[in-house]
């Protein structure tokens, strides 16, 4: 299912973590159900990985994360600082987002900078943004 690509397996082993389908106990080590994941409508597009991952997120990181992709791949701290009340009724707290997102191998942070680990997940975070709701997110940041 990974064609053996290094990106491609961790994110299929993560996704198989995530839902189950293989466990570790210190008592029987890993233990999987070969059936199931021959089965499980896991994809062969490490893209849709990362789409499928974006999903499972909390409603606050994945629009955190979708605003953070509408700048690119990287964005100062200090834009993010300007951008943190984009909606004055309902603004989502972008730096706990990124907190999150960091936690979970999305993001990384340099001193100044937040990028995405990878330009797949930058990728996956804008193309969930519904079309509709595009342009009227762009306008407001």
């Amino acid at each position: 299912k990974t064609d053996g690509q290094p990106l491609h397996v961790i994110e299929f082993v993560q996704a198989l973590i995530m839902d189950n389908l293989l466990t570790h106990s210190f008592a029987r080590g890993w233990v999987w159900d070969a059936d199931s994941i021959g089965i499980c409508p896991m994809t062969d597009s490490v893209a849709e990985l990362f789409a499928y991952k974006l999903q499972r997120l909390p409603k606050d990181v994945l629009l955190g994360l979708q605003i953070l992709s509408c700048f690119g791949s990287q964005i100062d701290k200090q834009v993010l600082g300007f951008v943190a009340n984009y909606d004055r009724e309902s603004s989502v707290d972008i730096m706990a987002a990124i907190d999150i997102a960091l936690s979970k191998g999305l993001v990384e942070q340099a001193t100044q900078l937040v990028s995405f680990s990878h330009d797949m997940i930058q990728k996956a975070a804008i193309d969930s943004i519904f079309g509709d709701d595009l342009i009227p997110l762009l306008r407001k940041l």
